[in-house]
Parts: structure tokens; sequence; C-alpha cells
């Protein structure tokens, strides 16, 4: 069944755990419908905030709105959120039918409606048939689909999925994620995912939120987050980035002119603005870096290959420029013979390909 899925607000909301800040003055708009992911290392805050959305924590101040509903203070029987936890959360000595029926036994609903709901969220799930089984039976996938059957059969506002996917083998993780992928979509509900996992997101999200140390550090697309970051955290923790100091000389319209170790690179800046002689430092994947120089107004950089490694699809490259700067490249196996250990090479990349950002002072 489509939903119109609910709005989600989170407005000045701050959570402490004795002197430990751990949700930094967090305001987030979700819309009704989204796949919304929140994304960063251990020890951001996300599962804190996940958890105050639903209902485990209380924060400190600020407020959670359902849709035009203030939740804040309800508790999370009465918030008609699903949950998905990391581990799971099946109660072992119960089949998985009654795993399922669990939270509508709670609601007092009627035994036939139960049962239509049950069969209808394990046939979502793809897991007809399974219901006499108990967890013990079943693959760690198969557990995570019952998990979120669960959660689906309530017909809940909001779905709140806690790392789901974070105990299950990288075949099953790419099952699941087309999984959670498809009940969104046939659902419409409003799902908030927490991931330390940069491919979960960029795959999955339709927007997603960056945090550092309790606060939203970029919020925005997975296209626009990968390929504008805001500073250099976000540029690494999205995926391999090399990060070159450097010092601006001259903007251009949107081109920015940077003096670096590896000579005078040309790149371009996302919202920040800069004048010269503004310390900043260039972001530049592995992935824009190729050998030789083909592309109109590339900037060169000159190297030596240190080392490579094949994996497969790609072929990692590291390069020692003159000044002993690292640089990482990541290009197709049929480049195999511009990158062997000791050749001189000689590297292009376009300036729409070196992000300008602010210096990082606490990375």
């Amino acid at each position: 069944m489509k939903h119109a899925g609910t709005p989600v607000a989170i407005r000045d909301v701050s959570k402490h755990f004795n002197q430990t800040l751990a949700v930094d003055h967090v305001s987030l708009e979700i819309a009704g419908g989204e796949l919304f992911f929140l994304l960063g290392p251990s020890g951001c805050g996300k599962t804190t905030l996940l958890r105050i959305l639903a209902g485990f924590v209380q924060p400190d101040q600020g407020s959670i709105h359902f849709g035009a509903q203030n939740i804040t203070n309800l508790p999370p029987r009465a918030r008609d959120a699903g949950m998905v936890f990391q581990s799971y959360a099946l109660w072992p000595h119960m089949s998985v039918t009654k795993n399922v029926a669990y939270g509508l036994n709670v609601r007092h609903m009627a035994v036939a409606e139960i049962k239509q709901r049950v069969d209808q969220a394990l046939k979502m799930v793809r897991m007809e048939g399974f219901g006499d089984r108990r967890p013990n039976e079943l693959s760690g996938g198969q557990q995570q689909r019952v998990a979120l059957a669960r959660a689906l059969v309530i017909e809940p506002r909001v779905v709140l999925l806690d790392e789901p996917l974070s105990n299950l083998d990288a075949r099953l993780r790419d099952e699941m994620r087309e999984e959670i992928r498809r009940l969104h979509q046939e659902t419409g509900l409003t799902m908030i995912y927490v991931t330390h996992d940069q491919k979960e997101a960029l795959s999955l999200a339709a927007r997603l939120a960056v945090m550092k140390d309790g606060r939203i550090v970029q919020v925005g697309t997975p296209g626009e987050a990968y390929q504008r970051p805001a500073n250099g955290f976000i540029a690494g923790f999205l995926g391999d980035v090399n990060l070159i100091p450097g010092r601006v000389l001259q903007v251009d319209g949107d081109k920015v002119h940077v003096q670096t170790p590896l000579g005078k690179l040309i790149g371009v800046t996302g919202s920040t603005p800069f004048s010269p002689d503004r310390k900043v430092q260039c972001a530049i994947r592995p992935t824009s870096l190729y050998p030789g120089t083909e592309a109109a107004n590339a900037n060169v950089i000159q190297g030596i290959v240190e080392h490579t490694a094949f994996m497969g699809d790609i072929l990692q490259v590291r390069i020692i420029t003159g000044d002993g700067t690292n640089l990482s490249v990541a290009a197709l196996p049929n480049a195999f013979a511009h990158f062997q250990p000791g050749n001189s090479v000689t590297l292009g990349v376009s300036a729409d390909q070196v992000i300008v950002l602010p210096e990082d002072t606490d990375q």
C-alpha cells in the first residue's frame, strides 16, 4: 500500500550524556516519503539522534515533529514509528509470524486484521511461507527481512533504520540494499536511515546529512555531497580523495587559481567564496586523475609511480611527486602500461575536478 509519507522536522535538538555533547543544536527538515540518511563516523551522534526520533532518548532541548504534531514528549509506542535495529532484535522464542504480529498485539487489534496485516507484510518482504520458523532457523538476511516486516506491519508514519545491514556479509548487504530501495518505492513511507557506510548512503539516499561531533556539517543529495563537499572532512569521508594544501593566487569567475606544492592548480569552488592569499586545500578524487593531458585546460602533475595494486575493475596506483607528495590514482586496468613502478608519469586533471575547499583546522 502506497503512503503519502509524513514529513519530519528536527528543530534545534541537543543532547548531553554527562559532560559529553552527543547532539549539538541539530535542525533538519525531511520531506514526506523521503529516504533520508544520517551519515558519519562512529561517535558523531547519528544513532543518538535516531533514538531521539524513536523516543528512546529524551533531548535536553529542541523539538521533534511528525507532520504537524509535536511528538517530543510522546513515548515510543505513541509515535507510530517503525524501528529496524542493527541486531534484528527478534524474539528468539517466537515464530516469525508472532514476531511480526507483536506490535499489532500490543495495540489490541482484532485477530482477523492481525493475520491479514502479517500475511501482507511477509509477502512484501518476500518471506511468505516462513511464518512458522523461529529466528535461529533463518539466515541473517532473512532475519533482517522479518525485522523490516515487523516495522512495516504497524503501518507507521516513519520508519527508522539503525545500521540495519552492518551484520550482513557483502553479498547480502547488496541484496538487502535493493530490498530496502524496493520497499521504499512500493510503500512511499518516510524512512530515516543511520549508517557509517558511504556506499549504502551514496547508492540509496534521496538526500543525506553528514554528521561530525554531534553537528550537521552538510545536507544535500549524494551527488552534491560527493562532487561538491563543504570541507575536507566530508570529501575524505565520502570516498578516497587527495587533499593538497595551497594558497589562493587569484579568483577568475568560478575558477580559483591556487599555488600548491605540486605547482599552480586551477579548480572550482562550491558555496565558499575565496579571496587572494587565503589558505585552502584542493580535493582531487583518485578517479579524476588520468595519464596524459588530453583534456582542455587540464592541470598537469608530474610524478613517479611507487606502487600499483590490481583490484579487478580498477588499478590503484600511488604516485610520488617531486616535492614528496603522495597521490592516489584509480585507473582503468587498460592503463597498466602507463603505471609501472619506477616510471615517470604525467597526469592530467580538469579544473572542474579540482574542488577548492577551506583549510580544515580540526580534521
